[in-house]
């Protein structure tokens, strides 16, 4: 069994997350961090996915750190967890910038970054959506990305961005590889 790690993927559709826990298989536990004012907002809501589905709360609209804190127990634990570093669900399927939180918990929990990519899904269920159209979703992971070792003279910030931005790089290839 490895150990943590966490898969880091664009996001244009509901339909991401279901992809990406079938593509891996039943497995291993995976977490999914999930937005409090949208899977947290009712109290059917939070039990099916606060109980359920292993759905990590995380309030996007303040700081993070408590989200951050809730994800990296998840990770203390060995288990693996699934962000979504846009922060929300594109409208028009390009990739938002990566927010910094999956090189924070990377960092600070020493686990890899999955990059990982969606296709097809904003097609499927686009955002706005009830209804899913039949079709494929397509998942491709790239290799882990190793975060940097926390050392002394280690500027942590700057640490941070770059691994963010080498995570959504990652991202990036794997889309344009599909489109080759």
């Amino acid at each position: 069994k490895c150990g943590a790690f966490i898969i880091a993927a664009n996001h244009s559709s509901h339909l991401d997350a279901p992809a990406i826990l079938t593509a891996v298989g039943g497995s291993r536990r995976i977490w999914v961090a999930g937005a409090q004012d949208y899977f947290f907002d009712t109290a059917m809501k939070r039990f099916v996915f606060g109980k359920l589905l292993d759905t990590i709360s995380f309030d996007r609209h303040a700081d993070g750190v408590a989200g951050l804190r809730r994800c990296g127990g998840a990770l203390a634990g060995g288990d693996a967890l699934l962000m979504f570093p846009e922060g929300t669900r594109s409208r028009d399927g390009r990739m938002q910038p990566f927010k910094v939180g999956v090189a924070v918990l990377a960092m600070e929990h020493g686990v890899p970054i999955v990059p990982t990519h969606i296709e097809a899904a904003a097609e499927l269920l686009p955002k706005g959506s009830r209804f899913v159209r039949s079709g494929v979703v397509k998942v491709a992971f790239g290799r882990p990305i190793a975060p940097p070792q926390l050392t002394a003279n280690l500027d942590q910030a700057a640490a941070r961005q770059e691994l963010t931005l080498a995570v959504q790089r990652a991202v990036e290839q794997l889309a344009s590889k599909r489109r080759q």
